[in-house]
């Protein structure tokens, strides 16, 4: 379960289905608008980052714990956030990419 929510969030972000502030963002002038998605998109990469380091930190850290149900070790849990947000960030950075490059296509709702 934990793997499928972080693998289904990589997909979210490549389909741009995250919660956002559209009741905000569409008021903006399309420069205003896409320089507001750079920042944004810039600050979600980082943390993004910080998630993949963390979640494989944290994956190391527990690798000799195992589940007391499987007897598994609970690093698989755990590098679901390292992979997960390692999906994310690639994501996030070609969505980026798009965005400066002004190749990024409108959302469709």
């Amino acid at each position: 379960m934990i793997w499928v929510s972080f693998l289904a969030s990589a997909l979210a972000v490549q389909k741009g289905l995250h919660i956002g502030m559209e009741s905000l963002i569409i008021r903006l002038s399309p420069e205003v608008r896409r320089k507001v998605n750079i920042l944004t998109k810039s600050a979600l990469l980082i943390f993004l980052l910080y998630l993949t380091i963390g979640g494989f930190k944290m994956a190391w850290l527990v690798r000799e714990q195992s589940s007391p149900a499987l007897f598994l070790s609970m690093s698989y849990a755990y590098a679901a956030a390292g992979f997960g947000g390692l999906f994310m960030a690639i994501q996030m950075f070609h969505s980026l990419i798009e965005e400066r490059t002004g190749t990024a296509h409108p959302r469709q709702v």
